[in-house]
């Protein structure tokens, strides 16, 4: 080898070929090896290396490297300090997203489907005078249908709204849920 890598320069030794740490922590990754000797000591990385496979040693390197950082910025929670502040952000995040669905939700939902409020001058009050007094038995049976027949077509319209108002707030609960 024509320059020692940074754990055999750290450690004054001489890089052999089978170094152990040679893969991980090149010549000029100083720094890198430093802290992860300072936080975990070089003896107890290569016991975590050397029980490992080969393929499963850089990833194990990148986690020690990031949790000998995270221990060096903040020593008493270490990476664990880290991922609590990002759990916080996250439920901070989730709140504030629910929030604008549900904003956004109003603002795109139709508005509550209208009652239906019968019409008076069909059928006439006590207080209005009959309106059907000059009708001969024909023109009210014909009326009647009539009547029956917008009474039952708005039954029908009725219910189609409410189905549509149900699904809308189905709709609403999905969204919010997202």
């Amino acid at each position: 080898m024509s320059s020692p890598c940074a754990a055999c320069k750290h450690r004054r030794q001489k890089c052999t070929a089978d170094c152990l740490f040679a893969p991980h922590f090149p010549p000029d990754q100083t720094t890198k090896f430093a802290i992860v000797h300072n936080v975990f000591g070089a003896s107890n990385v290569a016991k975590i290396l050397n029980g490992l496979s080969p393929d499963q040693r850089e990833v194990a390197v990148t986690s020690l490297v990031f949790e000998a950082e995270a221990r060096l910025q903040d020593p008493v929670n270490g990476c664990v300090g880290y991922v609590m502040y990002l759990r916080h952000n996250l439920h901070l995040l989730q709140r504030e997203l629910y929030a604008a669905k549900k904003e956004l939700y109003s603002y795109i939902s139709p508005p509550p489907a209208a009652t239906f409020v019968p019409h008076q001058q069909l059928t006439g009050g006590a207080d209005q005078p009959a309106m059907f007094s000059g009708f001969t038995g024909l023109e009210m049976t014909e009326n009647n249908h009539h009547h029956h027949q917008h009474q039952h077509q708005h039954q029908h319209q009725q219910q189609i709204l409410d189905a549509e108002q149900l699904a809308t707030e189905q709709q609403h609960m999905a969204f919010l849920l997202q």
